[in-house]
């Protein structure tokens, strides 16, 4: 019996600052599974989603949860430091491959802000608190939805969409991936990150 000669496919990515990048195995680590340190592996899906999508938007729904510290309405509001901390609890719950580090990076602040802003409007729709969210947390934040600095912007996002809303709703992905491409640059979602696969 002959033993055919492979060549290693992309070993798996770990977060053990222990492990250096020649000391674990060469083996494939399939999308859907869990990696040695028990983290679902997860690959991009088109420009806003993941696969698997489910067990993604749960992972990323515990990191917001895990650090909601304050009364923010939207995405937008959170602090910086906050948001990379998020970033950094999704990348102890998921893996990935090196390869699509950047494209995980986007994806997961696209997510972020959907999940977040999505969790809040129904919450709000049905004057109900989120179960995670801290008492206190609501009451500040239906206080703050009853300004008026919070109406106006609301009732404008209610109004019907206009051409030039849509254009200036556009607009806004370019400053999105700007901001991406700057957290990048700051060593967020770098190569030697937590969250891939090497």
């Amino acid at each position: 019996m002959t033993v055919k000669e492979s060549r290693p496919v992309a070993p798996p990515f770990t977060a053990a600052p222990l492990l250096s990048r020649g000391t674990h195995c060469q083996m494939f680590v399939e999308v859907r599974t869990l990696d040695a340190l028990g983290r679902l592996v997860i690959a991009p899906a088109g420009t806003i989603g993941f696969i698997p999508g489910l067990e993604s938007a749960d992972a990323i729904m515990g990191s917001i949860v895990s650090f909601y510290h304050d009364a923010w309405s939207y995405w937008e509001e959170v602090p910086v430091i906050d948001k990379e901390q998020m970033w950094n609890h999704f990348k102890m719950q998921c893996a990935w491959y090196p390869q699509h580090e950047y494209h995980i990076f986007c994806n997961f602040e696209i997510n972020a802000a959907f999940w977040l802003n999505k969790t809040l409007e129904s919450a709000w729709e049905m004057n109900q608190k989120p179960d995670w969210m801290l008492e206190g947390l609501w009451a500040r934040l239906i206080e703050k939805r009853t300004t008026e600095k919070f109406q106006k912007p609301s009732i404008q996002a209610k109004a019907p969409r206009t051409h030039q809303r849509i254009l200036d709703e556009a607009s806004i992905l370019p400053k999105k991936i700007g901001e991406v491409k700057k957290r990048k640059a700051r060593g967020l979602g770098s190569d030697h990150c937590t969250g891939c696969i090497i």
